[in-house]
């Protein structure tokens, strides 16, 4: 063996193992472990029917991007429609509608340690309470495109199979826990059931206005819920919920339709409309605030920790969006690209 068959039959085994050690085999993860915390996670939707969603990760103190943070750890793709997630104990629960399923990943590493299927049909929220995760579902669609059923399902964590499935009105969406309570936004309807979470029973169902959705918390206590309205109505609403007596303690008529997006921030509600932000006192008409470079805003969210807006643009689902992050006025203070359509914003401080 010559000086150069030599050479060539090194470079040839150091590829290999170089490959050998990338792959994602049934010892570990794919990189090697990285720690998610603190930060923020961004949910980037994706294109319907493309399986592009995608999770990317956002480092405060570095402003550093980790893009498609499940495909880089675990070595296939988030799933299509990446529509949510949400944090419970030491796993993050990834809810993809268009594949109907749920990653159940480690928290701290996005490692995957179940993939959630049984039952599970055009899932969109999931909620935590102790060692449960309860998973919002649209149902399936007849020939005629009207839902047969909707409902909640309930997972034990490590189970492979749902415990129970909680039967609500059409199109179950956002949902919020508070106490022994489980709150879930009908969005077909103008509904919201409540769930006993001892029972696993829905105890009432609340009539609230067209398009229930998203729902935040106030510094009361009390329950906000962002009513959509009905189409190009300019009818949107925010219903407020005393979650221990369950009824109706206030309305704000918004005069537009707003999106699915809530958030709240000093003692203030913010939703998005367009390339809008909406501003929501307690008392006055709403006020809307001009994202300046924006297609239209897909996402908003607060990190009370850090004083900051995070928005998402999806630029119209034609390429990666961006993220804004700003100060309390609104002002941008970091932007960055993320995946396509980030639709929402998980803070893991």
């Amino acid at each position: 063996m010559n000086r150069f068959q030599t050479l060539l039959l090194l470079t040839i085994l150091g590829f290999s193992l170089f490959i050998m050690g990338c792959s994602n085999d049934d010892n570990g993860p794919l990189m090697p472990t990285v720690d998610f915390a603190p930060g923020v996670f961004i949910v980037n939707e994706g294109n319907f029917g493309s399986g592009n969603g995608s999770i990317s990760f956002y480092h405060p103190e570095t402003m550093d991007v980790s893009q498609d943070i499940f495909q880089a750890v675990n070595g296939r793709p988030t799933g299509d429609v990446v529509q949510s997630m949400a944090i419970g104990g030491d796993r993050i629960y990834v809810v993809a509608n268009g594949s109907n399923t749920v990653e159940a990943v480690e928290r701290g590493t996005f490692n995957s340690t179940a993939t959630l299927t049984d039952g599970l049909a055009n899932p969109r929220f999931a909620a935590t309470h102790n060692d449960k995760v309860y998973v919002s579902n649209w149902g399936s669609f007849d020939e005629n495109f009207q839902l047969d059923q909707s409902f909640v399902q309930v997972w034990e964590a490590g189970a492979s199979a749902p415990s129970a499935t909680i039967n609500t009105d059409n199109g179950t969406e956002n949902l919020m826990v508070v106490g022994d309570r489980l709150f879930a936004s009908n969005s077909f309807t103008n509904t919201v059931s409540v769930i006993d979470l001892n029972t696993e029973e829905v105890i009432s169902t609340l009539e609230l206005y067209q398009g229930p959705g998203a729902m935040v918390l106030d510094a009361a206590g009390n329950l906000n819920v962002i009513c959509t309205g009905n189409f190009q109505g300019q009818d949107g609403r925010i219903i407020t919920i005393n979650p221990n007596s369950l009824q109706i303690t206030g309305t704000i008529e918004l005069g537009l339709n707003p999106s699915n997006r809530l958030t709240v921030a000093e003692g203030t509600l913010f939703t998005i409309a367009g390339a809008n932000v909406v501003k929501i006192s307690p008392s006055g008409a709403p006020e809307l605030v001009s994202i300046e470079g924006v297609t239209g805003l897909y996402g908003i969210d607060y990190d009370a920790a850090r004083g900051e807006f995070y928005l998402g643009d999806a630029a119209g689902f034609q390429g990666n969006g961006k993220v804004i992050i700003t100060d309390q006025n609104f002002e941008e203070k970091e932007s960055f690209s993320t995946g396509v359509g980030p639709n929402g914003f998980v803070f893991e401080n």
